[in-house]
């Protein structure tokens, strides 16, 4: 299967706009910080957090950054 970020509208549950497909490769977690959202992409290949603008939501990191091992969940912590 694929999976893909998308907008979606809550009150009708429309998909409203698909942001970003990423294939097969696996969304384990997302968190939202003030206005960036932050995914984890979890794949062999290409593993690492993506960081969108949620004001326009173009992607701020041209590609993930690099983890290590593939990411599965977020945390924010503010200072």
């Amino acid at each position: 299967f694929e999976t893909a970020l998308a907008r979606f509208n809550s009150t009708t549950g429309e998909v409203e706009a698909t942001i970003i497909g990423f294939g097969a490769n696996k969304v384990k977690d997302i968190a939202v910080y003030g206005e960036r959202l932050y995914v984890a992409q979890a794949s062999v290949d290409n593993a690492g957090i993506r960081i969108f603008d949620t004001t326009n939501w173009q992607e701020v990191t041209g590609s993930p950054i690099v983890t290590g091992l593939p990411p599965y969940s977020i945390m924010v912590v503010q200072k």
